[in-house]
């Protein structure tokens, strides 16, 4: 992307030469950054990083990480009291790091059909306690669930629904009336 315009004088490795990038910057490089073969020194002026950056923004995965970021650290946002007004947070690692971020995620499932989702609640954003998963698994997983019992057997009301056919609005319309666990999700549902 550097094309050699001109010599521009000498410096402590040898000649430095005035370059041209392809977006129309003028940049001064050294022979031997020019010339190095391990590609440590960027073959552009710089631009390319500066795309990268603004295209990363753009996808998906920026987004659910400035959404976690948002949700712990900007009081402001609707959800905060749920998460950083509670303590939730995010690792030093992913705080101030998107590519650790995109790292992790890429290396542990990430797909655009996935979301994140902290395993224990009351912990925050970190590598130990993140997953990608359906929406399913997502919605059985917040705070926000009212879990019953039954027989030794805990799980969310959308999940007894699902076992037992009784309707989630049957469900908590029953319990809301007093109802025992037990009655709500066993007794038959009369037909009107």
């Amino acid at each position: 992307m550097l094309l050699v315009v001109a010599p521009s004088g000498k410096g402590a490795t040898g000649t430095v030469w005035k370059c041209l990038c392809d977006c129309g910057k003028i940049v001064e490089r050294t022979s031997s950054n020019l010339l190095n073969v391990e590609n440590k020194y960027p073959k552009n002026c710089g631009c390319l990083i500066e795309q990268s950056k603004t295209h990363e923004k753009k996808t998906r995965l920026h987004s659910i990480w400035s959404g976690m970021k948002d949700r712990c650290y900007r009081k402001g946002h609707p959800a905060y009291y749920r998460y950083g007004g509670r303590g939730i947070y995010v690792c030093d690692e992913w705080k101030n790091d998107f590519l650790s971020f995109k790292s992790w995620a890429l290396s542990n499932g990430y797909s655009d059909s996935l979301t994140i989702d902290r395993i224990d609640n009351e912990k925050g954003y970190s590598p130990e306690n993140c997953r990608w998963v359906d929406m399913k698994t997502q919605c059985n997983n917040t705070g926000r669930n009212h879990y019953l019992t039954l027989n030794g057997e805990t799980k969310t009301m959308t999940e007894w629904s699902r076992e037992t056919g009784i309707g989630y609005s049957a469900i908590k319309s029953r319990l809301k009336r007093g109802w025992s666990v037990k009655d709500a999700l066993t007794m038959e549902v009369k037909s009107t």
